[in-house]
């Protein structure tokens, strides 16, 4: 099957910065169970449930609230980027007053594409963006965007899912990703572009080990004229049909049920 039918043993609403009931909830529970986490975006993705698992000494699958919360902050993974020397789109300064190229405005912790805005030039930028610490403004890169996950294989070795492309008429925003009908994501032929799938590969294996990723993580990139731009690394990306790693698993011939116990399994020989 490719698919696997969860029962939720419990369920709970999240309010106020989230978490706070979670100590409740698992009174009971056996000390050796383990979390399989599937927290897509805030408090999954940012390392929030992350550390109270942590703090209550239960074994969850991904990655450690350290690689999330430097995965999840855009400084924080642009800067790991530069280090092991990929290209990342430059950001500009709140001082800048000649930036006429189009520009991308984005919230420095977040995810699904919620709060971006394009402007064409830094002049045309809401102040209220301009001073806002939670958002930075850095030049659009034009080009092909691509995806691709790692997961750790059955020996427990860390390795890339073929490279998908993702085609839009438009900004790959959230309307886009999960509502749009028109946009189309399909796996790079290895055969026909074989040196850029292997460098998509290459890249998306080498974040997932700076920023400390286990388990699986997702990079986005963008192929420009001048080549590959670093966007952003997932350490959580989304598990629904129509998630993107979900797809390149498929391709890579993987159930859901197979990568499933291969997470688990994994966890429980390095955390125990």
């Amino acid at each position: 099957k490719q698919f696997i039918d969860f029962k939720t043993e419990f369920e709970f609403e999240i309010e106020g910065g989230g978490g706070s009931d979670l100590g409740s909830l698992v009174v009971g529970l056996p000390r050796d169970a383990i979390f399989f986490i599937a927290l897509h975006g805030m408090f999954g993705e940012d390392g929030g449930i992350q550390i109270k698992l942590e703090e209550l000494g239960f074994v969850y699958t991904g990655s450690s609230s350290r690689s999330c919360m430097l995965a999840f902050d855009k400084y924080s993974s642009k800067k790991t980027a530069q280090m092991n020397n990929l290209a990342v789109p430059k950001v500009v300064s709140r001082d800048c007053k000649e930036a006429e190229c189009e520009l991308i405005c984005k919230p420095v912790r977040g995810g699904s594409s919620i709060g971006i805005y394009t402007y064409d030039s830094y002049a045309s930028v809401p102040e209220a963006i301009k001073s806002d610490q939670q958002y930075m403004v850095e030049h659009k890169i034009y080009g092909r965007e691509f995806s691709c996950g790692v997961i750790c294989d059955d020996e427990f070795n860390v390795v890339a899912l073929p490279p998908i492309e993702i085609l839009t008429e438009t900004e790959f925003d959230y309307n886009e990703k999960y509502i749009s009908h028109k946009t189309k994501e399909i796996i790079l032929d290895d055969d026909i572009e074989h040196v850029l799938s292997e460098d998509l590969k290459h890249n998306s294996v080498l974040m997932h080990k700076a920023l400390g990723c286990q388990g699986y993580s997702r990079s986005d990139f963008i192929c420009s004229n001048s080549g590959l731009v670093y966007l952003e690394t997932n350490t959580l990306p989304g598990l629904t049909e129509q998630s993107l790693i979900i797809k390149e698993l498929s391709a890579a011939r993987i159930t859901l049920n197979e990568f499933v116990r291969t997470q688990i399994r994994y966890k429980l020989v390095i955390d125990r």
